[in-house]
């Protein structure tokens, strides 16, 4: 049969590849434009693609033919009129919907679409794990922020006070107190919140906003021990200061539970406030500053405890009606260093200082008092952290296989786009990292300031995954560089550099599957070609150079020190190694070996995702804790942490008496003591 008579083959129409799908979008309008994309969405370019059409039809040079319909290749979903962003959003949530079983799901959405019957059950099943796989993905979704949202305080009081009396009573460890003559004493409490109301406390002491220590602040909580049973909330002068802390604490505070300002004392670092005078009414506004004043009383004075913004370490100073004084230091959660050992404020009481001065009483954390936790300070981690991303980053990622460079040495070769990334042609070249720091509420912001600095500034943004007012909250901790960085383009789309840095809850940097949903489900996959999570925490420290665990402390009950120093020599000498030891920290030796580049069991590379933890804490290391009992003089030392079991009770008191020993050694020099002893008379604070 000739060609021309043969009956005209129907073609059977195929569904579109993903990049054929793109190539639709962009020549179906004429190849004359073919490299022209006019969003139809956009009323501009609707109406310059209206008025093109008028042109050519009144010229006669073109037929402009209908747009074919652009369908997912997945769900067969007409996403014609869907602008680009959610042309892309959508695929990828198919992509991940059917990573299991892409085939047999793609057919019964298919299916689904072309029929009008009643759903079959499993097709219920379907589309309730297609709403839960949503509202997983939305748990793990910033929401748009901006700088300029004000902070919004609603101080209305309660419509009525909850009784707390069914609550234990306040624990003694949590109850200072202060001889006000021989027969009268004065108390006040220290986070202490959580417990039903005391008769005899009316002022209460905030170290620091971690929810172990501000656990029970409510609004009821301020009227209940104010107010009582009265009511007359309207009447200004019932209100009275209870709490006292920082000022920024007390920002903190008032954001997050919307406290009257009525309640508050807010105290400014380093100066001496009397807060409580033994002999006469209460002082106006909850106290008043007196740096060189002697009226019997109770003295506060805050230092810096270098724990997270806002924290306090409160010196006490009570001065009895007869003129007696007792100083009682509690640390509240504080991380040693060098300036509060040295501190001008505690300085009478340091030996390096001739120490005139004794502190009756220390209320010392003691969350890391093993000699197994002697992590590195503070400032030698973040600068590790700093100097690898720094390096990582400024990293071509180019060499050969006998001579990689540090990225294809630990993260392999730099990734292809995926094929998402096609559907939108204005994104840019992919930063290398986007660097994700685990934080609490407050804390660990000194990991992200010191890599922001080392990456010539990046920009920081605030994630609100799982905490909708944590923007808020970093923007009242009053660091002046961060506040500079601070941004709410979580792409930091203006800044040239290639990393970003978030900081985000905890939880993210717990797991990988957690970190891949949050690099995923925010589309950042399509912006950068690295997620690097960091998980500070010392818990899980076990560096090189570690000391060993105490085992077995013997005691004793003499109060001798020839006695004391015969009874603890073994392990005062363990003591003087570790105190004479600082330890070292490397990126190239503890952390990056923590990944090693390996493959997925696809026998690909799979390194787009990984948590580095790192041995920053907040808390104080053995080391610290060690410097700190042995420079200050102090009478009784009572720890905070880890005291509801014997056998740590016991251990600690037995590592307290050894740290006193030494102590007594360096300030009586005419006591015979081995050699190796001997150092801790040579060792100062520039030992430190």
């Amino acid at each position: 049969m000739p060609k021309s008579d043969r009956p005209p083959v129907k073609s059977e129409k195929k569904q579109s590849t993903i990049l054929e799908l793109f190539d639709k979008s962009i020549n179906s309008r004429g190849s004359k434009r073919k490299n022209e994309v006019i969003d139809l969405t956009d009323e501009d370019c609707s109406s310059q693609y209206s008025e093109i059409i008028k042109i050519e039809e009144e010229q006669k040079t073109e037929v402009i033919e209908p747009i074919e319909p652009i369908l997912c290749p997945l769900c067969n979903k007409d996403m014609t009129l869907l602008i680009m962003e959610e042309k892309v959003r959508h695929v990828d949530f198919c992509l991940t919907l059917h990573s299991n079983d892409s085939q047999s799901s793609s057919n019964s959405l298919a299916s689904k679409s072309k029929s009008n019957t009643k759903p079959s059950s499993k097709a219920k099943k379907q589309k309730t794990s297609s709403s839960a796989v949503m509202m997983e993905r939305e748990r793990f979704k910033n929401r748009k922020l901006s700088l300029d949202d004000d902070i919004k305080i609603n101080e209305k009081a309660p419509a009525n006070i909850s009784c707390s009396k069914r609550r234990a009573c306040i624990p003694d460890v949590k109850i200072l107190t202060f001889e006000k003559s021989t027969s009268d004493i004065y108390k006040v409490a220290v986070d202490a919140f959580n417990y039903s109301p005391h008769e005899e406390i009316e002022q209460y002491f905030l170290t620091h906003f971690h929810s172990d220590h501000y656990g029970g602040i409510t609004k009821s909580w301020f009227y209940e021990r104010v107010f009582g049973d009265d009511n007359d909330f309207s009447n200004d002068s019932k209100y009275r200061k209870i709490l006292y802390c920082s000022e920024i604490t007390a920002d903190l505070v008032r954001i997050r539970f919307h406290i009257d300002q009525r309640f508050i004392r807010p105290l400014c670092l380093n100066k001496r406030y009397l807060v409580h005078v033994y002999d006469s009414s209460d002082l106006p506004n909850g106290g008043k500053e007196e740096n060189g004043s002697d009226v019997p009383g109770l003295y506060v004075t805050l230092i810096s405890a270098n724990h997270c913004p806002g924290s306090a370490i409160f010196l006490f100073e009570s001065i009895s009606l007869d003129g007696s004084s007792k100083f009682i230091l509690h640390c509240g959660d504080f991380r040693v260093n060098k300036d509060i050992l040295a501190h001008n404020l505690l300085n009478r009481f340091s030996l390096e200082y001739g120490c005139p001065f004794e502190l009756d009483e220390v209320y010392l954390d003691t969350t890391y008092f093993m000699s197994s936790y002697n992590f590195p300070k503070q400032e030698k981690v973040c600068e590790a952290l700093a100097d690898m991303f720094n390096d990582l980053s400024c990293d071509k990622g180019t060499g050969g296989s006998e001579n990689k460079s540090l990225f294809t040495q630990w993260f392999g070769s730099l990734k292809q786009s995926r094929i998402t990334d096609f559907l939108n042609p204005h994104i840019k070249t992919k930063k290398k990292f986007l660097i994700l720091i685990g934080t609490y509420l407050i804390g660990k912001e000194k990991i992200a300031i010191s890599l922001s600095k080392k990456l010539k500034n990046t920009p920081i943004f605030v994630s609100n995954v799982f905490s909708k007012d944590k923007f808020s909250i970093i923007r009242c901790i009053r660091e002046e560089y961060l506040n500079s960085v601070l941004t709410d383009d979580d792409l930091g789309k203006e800044f040239d550099g290639d990393c970003m840095i978030h900081l985000v809850p905890m939880k993210i940097v717990d797991s990988n599957t957690d970190l891949s949903n949050y690099f995923n489900h925010n589309g950042y996959f399509q912006h950068f070609e690295r997620c690097v999570g960091v998980r500070p925490s010392g818990w899980t420290f076990s560096g090189r150079g570690a000391s060993k665990s105490e085992s077995f402390i013997p005691n004793t009950n003499s109060s001798e020190l020839t006695d004391l120093i015969q009874t603890y020599t073994p392990f005062m000498m363990n003591l003087v190694d570790v105190m004479g030891d600082d330890p070292g920290y490397s990126y190239h030796e503890d952390i990056l070996p923590q990944v090693p580049l390996g493959k997925s069991s696809k026998g690909k590379n799979d390194m787009s995702n990984r948590i580095y933890v790192v041995p920053y804490s907040e808390h104080s290391s053995f080391r610290e804790l060690c410097y700190f009992l042995v420079f200050f003089r102090i009478k009784k030392t009572i720890p905070t942490v880890n005291i509801h079991n014997t056998f740590q009770m016991e251990r600690m008191s037995s590592i307290i008496k050894s740290l006193e020993t030494l102590r007594n050694i360096k300030l009586n020099r005419d006591v015979v003591i081995n050699e190796k002893l001997e150092k801790v008379r040579k060792l100062t604070l520039s030992d430190f």
